[in-house]
């Protein structure tokens, strides 16, 4: 991270000069932006929920902890770092420190953020397409550098931090399901909302 944070600013540009001409890209980018947007992500975890009787209801409560989660935490750091967007800073890598507004800011990215919670939250469900959903996840980070959104340090550090928030709801609710399972049987065995067993 730190390697890429002090050579942010030669990789932004060399990658623009190389790759970000490329007007299709520019649209399929947009539409990866798209996707992580809330109104999509809710929709898409209904149908998936729909789609898949094993995911329970209990897993749009996980997508809706994960992207909160995210986007407080995405909105804090960026307050506290106040790093300007490219276009705001003509390219260069300004950090103006804490500030109460964020939205002018870029560090770090929340769709990467967001795009790696769900891959966390997906991967967790269906371990197979571990990789799909990270290649995914990837694609959207390059979406936004693509739109001259962000630095690559805000989408490598944004998909840290979804990555990391992602697994850590993952881990809790397998604990809980856990325990849940060891309580003698009184109760109802139910697993509702428990996650399976990572491979």
């Amino acid at each position: 991270m730190p390697v890429v944070l002090l050579n942010d600013r030669w990789i932004y540009e060399a990658y623009g000069r190389w790759v970000g001409g490329i007007v299709p890209l520019d649209w399929v980018a947009q539409f990866l932006t798209n996707v992580v947007v809330v109104k999509w992500v809710a929709v898409g975890s209904i149908v998936l929920v729909i789609a898949d009787r094993r995911l329970r209801w209990w897993f749009l409560a996980d997508v809706a902890m994960a992207m909160a989660a995210q986007a407080s935490a995405v909105s804090l750091i960026k307050r506290l770092f106040g790093r300007l967007r490219p276009e705001a800073a003509g390219h260069l890598t300004i950090f103006q420190g804490p500030y109460a507004e964020h939205s002018a800011f870029g560090f770090p990215s929340g769709h990467a953020a967001a795009a790696f919670a769900l891959a966390a939250l997906l991967t967790a469900w269906y371990p197979r397409w571990r990789p799909a959903f990270i290649v995914a996840a990837i694609l959207v980070c390059l979406a936004r550098v693509q739109l001259e959104r962000h630095f690559p340090a805000d989408v490598l550090f944004g998909a840290w931090v979804g990555w990391v928030l992602g697994t850590s709801l993952v881990g809790w609710r397998q604990g809980r399901t856990r325990r849940r399972r060891s309580e003698p049987a009184a109760a109802d065995p139910s697993t509702d909302g428990a996650l399976p067993a990572q491979p």
